[in-house]
């Protein structure tokens, strides 16, 4: 492993099935970079996982929040993507989490780390899952490639149980629009809210004609 970054998946728990009008809404985007902050929850100092509008989505569990604090102890640039979000109806009463991508890297490869980052939160928008768990090899191509690489293998994603249902693996058309709207592109942002005003138009248009109220 390189001495100087590291790389993993990690999963979170939602606080509460209160939660799922953020995680499946469009503040919460796959490939989205995340937050975090220390909670106390049932005795226990773990991370708090906390979206671009500074809203905590979830927390994880103290293994993933003692690496999180490690990399922050060495004063790491750490980097939190969203990779997917679930539903389990077992143990009841059932419970939403998810999956991110953790990075954290120093300064001396800040650079080549932030184009890397971006590249592997692209991949995850596209329900891709890189691995990210880099040896010194691999390290070394992404220093030499000045953040232009990407992996070849893949992380699978959990397996799809009979009570797990995905929410969220990749970004929707209409998801990319509006974050490009948030980035500035007024122009997207028109867009995708005329686009779901469109998809609502052909719904309540075919509800109408299944139930006669309109005919040709």
């Amino acid at each position: 492993m390189a001495q100087n970054y590291d790389g993993f998946y990690a999963e979170f728990e939602a606080f509460s099935k209160n939660d799922a009008g953020i995680l499946s809404g469009a503040d919460t985007i796959v490939g989205d970079d995340f937050g975090y902050e220390l909670i106390e929850r049932e005795g226990k100092r773990v991370a708090a996982l906390k979206n671009k509008f500074d809203m905590q989505v979830g927390y994880f569990d103290e293994a993933t929040t003692r690496r999180i604090q490690l990399a922050k102890a060495r004063e790491w640039n750490i980097r939190i993507l969203l990779s997917f979000v679930a539903y389990s109806s077992e143990p009841e009463p059932g419970h939403y989490w998810g999956g991110v991508c953790i990075l954290a890297y120093a300064n001396s490869c800040k650079e080549e780390f932030d184009v890397f980052t971006a590249k592997i939160a692209g991949m995850l928008a596209e329900g891709l899952r890189p691995e990210v768990s880099l040896e010194t090899q691999a390290y070394n191509q992404v220093i030499a490639a000045k953040g232009d690489w990407e992996p070849k293998d893949r992380v699978p994603m959990p397996k799809n149980k009979e009570d797990m249902a995905l929410i969220k693996s990749k970004r929707t058309m209409s998801e990319g629009l509006i974050e490009q709207g948030r980035k500035g592109n007024v122009g997207c942002y028109i867009v995708s809210y005329a686009f779901i005003i469109i998809v609502i138009a052909v719904i309540v248009f075919i509800v109408l004609l299944l139930t006669g109220v309109i005919s040709f």
